[in-house]
């Protein structure tokens, strides 16, 4: 009775390891797939970043005499190219 009691017990000692073998091979994938996520989100971060000086720079563009500037030049362009197609 004794080693029929041993014997289930090292079963299921045995059966515990296999399951934590198995639980410790998941973490390790899913340690790798986190080390992937973390490396695009920090990838990301750093793009939005530069999209966000790039919309603040054209908002300062846009502000005070630089828009008027750029609009002065616009309108000279088309005047010009009008009056390029009238003569031609």
């Amino acid at each position: 009775m004794q080693d029929e009691n041993l014997q289930k017990i090292g079963n299921s000692v045995h059966v515990l390891k296999n399951i934590s073998q198995k639980i410790g091979n998941e973490l390790d994938e899913q340690a790798v797939a986190l080390d992937d996520l973390d490396q695009e989100m920090t990838n990301t971060h750093l793009r939005l970043n530069n999209v966000m000086k790039k919309l603040a720079q054209a908002a300062h563009i846009s502000t005070g005499k630089r828009q008027c500037y750029a609009i002065l030049v616009l309108v000279l362009l088309l005047l010009i190219i009008i009056i390029l197609f009238i003569v031609l």
